[in-house]
């Protein structure tokens, strides 16, 4: 009986998140040579590999934050037991007064003492999740300026054609190009979400998911927006695809 197969598709591959992106810039910079949709997904490609060394940094163990702990832990339990052995078992020492001034004396020694334990060990966590979360804000930025590429791509006006204003924005490109142009920033938001998704797959810190979610919500909405735009170049008729916007 032969095993069964390992599964492949339980974690996003890093590097066929990476070797997409660069497919995808050689396309967008093949369609629109040097053209600014051109140049946000050469930033991607800086990004993505950016990311590829994060993660792998947030996947390692901080060795030199580990060995502090058990030094601090050590020296911990060093002044505990140092605290133990002054104490003098004398016979006034469960005197209500004495008892109490010591056993206030140790509490607080043990009570600073947990809380700096607790700090240390949430230390590494945090400067990861510091790390991350700036990573994250990047790509939010990211999908906002892909939006704002996009904004004045509307198909409208091949619909309804009308003369420019003064500040009218250049519209040059053909239905199809214009349809070219929508898809690639669509592919940009997705592979945004998915580098996101790279950040929690072996960090699950709840502020990392909430910032990653975010992101997926955000390149969720604008991708349905350029959805919109590409159902409205369905209604151009075929033959006009190729002529262009006046």
């Amino acid at each position: 009986m032969t095993a069964a197969p390992k599964r492949n598709f339980a974690k996003l591959d890093p590097d066929r998140v990476s070797d997409t992106i660069d497919r995808l810039y050689l396309r967008i910079n093949e369609r629109f040579p040097n053209s600014s949709l051109s140049h946000v997904a050469s930033d991607l490609k800086i990004i993505a590999s950016e990311t590829l060394t994060r993660v792998a940094w947030i996947r390692k163990p901080n060795m030199p934050l580990r060995v502090t702990l058990v030094l601090i832990v050590g020296v911990a339990f060093f002044f505990l037991v140092k605290v133990s052995l002054f104490v003098r078992m004398s016979d006034n020492f469960f005197s209500a007064e004495n008892f109490i001034q010591s056993f206030e004396a140790i509490l607080s020694i043990i009570v600073f003492l947990g809380v700096t334990l607790v700090f240390v060990l949430n230390w590494e966590s945090r400067i990861k999740q510091k790390r991350a979360v700036t990573a994250l804000h990047e790509l939010k930025i990211l999908a906002h300026i892909v939006d704002m590429h996009q904004l004045t791509k509307d198909p409208e006006i091949f619909l309804f054609p009308g003369p420019p204003t003064a500040s009218s924005p250049i519209r040059n490109f053909t239905p199809f190009e214009l349809s070219r142009y929508l898809d690639y920033c669509s592919e940009i938001l997705s592979i945004v979400s998915k580098i996101a998704t790279l950040y929690v797959h072996d960090f699950r810190d709840p502020v990392v998911i909430a910032v990653a979610d975010q992101i997926e919500d955000l390149t969720t909405g604008l991708t349905q927006k350029i959805w919109q735009k590409t159902a409205n170049l369905e209604r151009i008729p075929l033959d006009q695809h190729f002529s262009r916007s006046a």
